[in-house]
């Protein structure tokens, strides 16, 4: 049985952040009516309705994973300065001056980072654009035999789209991985409040990597840890690091026979289990083994019927 303040906290999170999409997604439709018919000439179709879809539903995903823990983070930043002001002013004073020190690079860091960031998301929108305009006239594209030169202008944009992110992933900073993967678990049990499993994370584990690209690969491995083991009654989730420094992510779920599977694991569009049972786009393996690829790391399995699953993962 769930506790009252638990399911409040998911209740009002979870109302928050479908408000806020909500609202986003009326005002924003609501501007794009009031626009001239020149801008839908002129502008992206795909982005416009990109903006509608997927990125305020990125909002919404950050808003019910990220704000109670924000929440939680502040309460306890607030009464940890409140308890050393009480109990030592001077000592307070001392750390707090070396705060300047350690923020400072940070944030002009971050700010290099986030320029890379947004110029990604710049070469994906082209993506989008491209494909929004083949697709669109694509009887005009084979009438006139452009197949090829499509196909080589596309190829263009992805590599232009794959270069901006090397240079992010060069300039990438020290990731705390522990720290995603207790946000990510936390997520995950919020949404299914009344299934209890246990969670076993590593402490201290950090990497020189990118954090978003992290998130998602992590959050992949655990989502499926976690759809896996729905019908285990004792479910045990896993992360860590061997003593050789190879990270992994272990479950006590069905598990998959990894001889039948083989290279197909990490390939987009496989699925392996009854989609009735467990549902998913079958993308997901082969979306992580992308990020792990781009960090200069290799990821493997090693499953077997009923035994479980553990995903092994390396990063140059």
């Amino acid at each position: 049985m769930t506790d009252p303040a638990t399911y409040l906290r998911f209740y009002n999170v979870s109302w928050l952040g479908e408000r806020v999409t909500a609202d986003l997604r009326r005002r924003v439709f609501d501007h794009l009516l009031s626009l001239p018919p020149s801008y839908f000439e002129q502008g992206r179709t795909g982005a416009v309705i990109s903006r509608l879809t997927s990125d305020t539903t990125l909002i919404e995903n950050a808003i019910r994973s990220s704000l109670s823990i924000a929440l939680r983070n502040l309460l306890l930043l607030i009464g940890g300065l409140a308890m050393l002001f009480t109990t030592n002013l001077k000592l307070t004073l001392m750390v707090l001056s070396g705060v300047p020190i350690v923020v400072v690079p940070i944030v002009l860091f971050g700010r290099r980072v986030r320029r890379f960031a947004r110029i990604s998301q710049d070469r994906v929108a082209d993506l989008g654009n491209r494909i929004d305009e083949t697709i669109h006239e694509i009887r005009i594209v084979q009438a006139y035999g452009h197949e090829d030169a499509d196909r080589r202008d596309f190829a263009a944009l992805v590599e232009r789209g794959f270069a901006t992110s090397l240079a992010r992933i060069r300039n990438r900073t020290d990731c705390n991985l522990s720290a995603l993967a207790e946000e990510i678990a936390h997520t995950l049990q919020s949404g299914d409040p009344e299934r209890k499993a246990d969670w076993i994370i590593a402490k201290g584990l950090q990497a020189h990597a990118d954090p978003g690209l992290m998130r998602a690969a992590l959050g992949n491995l655990l989502d499926n840890a976690w759809k896996y083991t729905a019908r285990i009654e004792r479910p045990r989730i896993e992360f860590g690091r061997d003593a050789g420094g190879v990270y992994f992510v272990r479950d006590n779920g069905i598990g998959f026979d990894t001889a039948r599977v083989g290279e197909r694991l990490f390939q987009p569009f496989q699925r392996f289990h009854n989609h009735d049972d467990y549902a998913g786009s079958g993308i997901g393996l082969a979306t992580v083994a992308r990020i792990i690829a781009k960090h200069g790391g290799r990821i493997w399995a090693e499953s077997a019927r009923n035994a479980g699953a553990t995903f092994w993962l390396t990063l140059g």
